[in-house]
């Protein structure tokens, strides 16, 4: 995996990016949870809304009546909070969050080259996690790709690998985003988008 700055970013995958001025303000998830950051992200550069860190977690505090601990943000709660800002707020119609436990290339290419940033969940490397963490899981967006590389954004506050980052497609695919789970490798994602999707090439659920 590869670090860029925002200069690096090729100008081929910033045209996919449909309010690519945010990306210039992104900054790591300090005491947040890597879930609000990733929304977050989602917010500013899919639809323009530039919703804060803070103003997530007590939208979330005050939804499901609990406090966000570490990375305690699950996926079903993602969605609600997608779904309560864009009733009370934004007003888009026939916004749908999708999630899929099969995600591969191609449906990432079909959300990206409409403006629609997926989150993915991955495993952190072993030396990231801390000693008394249980859990390895991890929040990121994909804001680009192309035939050769993948582009995202890591929220950990680990300076060795926060930021922009590119990897090569085939590393990204078969080592980066697969989780094992219930025995089988999975590659999960989470996308907010008004399209209606092809059910021949998406089989996940709305939530």
């Amino acid at each position: 995996m590869e670090k860029l700055s925002y200069s690096q970013i090729p100008e081929h995958i910033l045209s996919n990016v449909r309010y690519p001025e945010f990306l210039k303000s992104m900054k790591d998830q300090g005491e947040d949870s890597c879930g609000i950051n990733a929304l977050r992200s989602v917010f500013r550069l899919s639809f323009g809304y530039p919703v804060k860190e803070h103003e997530l977690n007590e939208l979330y505090e005050r939804l499901y009546n609990k406090r966000i601990a570490g990375n305690g943000i699950g996926p079903k709660s993602i969605a609600g909070l997608i779904h309560y800002i864009n009733e009370t707020e934004l007003g888009l119609e026939n916004i749908k969050v999708f999630m899929t436990r099969n995600g591969d290339y191609d449906q990432l290419q079909y959300f990206i080259k409409r403006g629609y940033l997926p989150i993915i969940h991955r495993h952190l490397p072993k030396e990231l996690i801390a000693s008394d963490d249980p859990d390895p899981s991890h929040y990121e967006i994909v804001f680009g790709l192309d035939e050769k590389h993948i582009y995202g954004w890591d929220s950990t506050t680990d300076d060795l690998r926060n930021g922009f980052f590119r990897v090569p497609k085939l590393e990204f695919l078969n080592e980066m985003w697969p989780v094992k789970y219930n025995g089988s490798m999975e590659r999960w994602y989470l996308v907010a988008t008004q399209d209606k999707l092809p059910r021949k090439m998406f089989k996940g659920k709305y939530c």
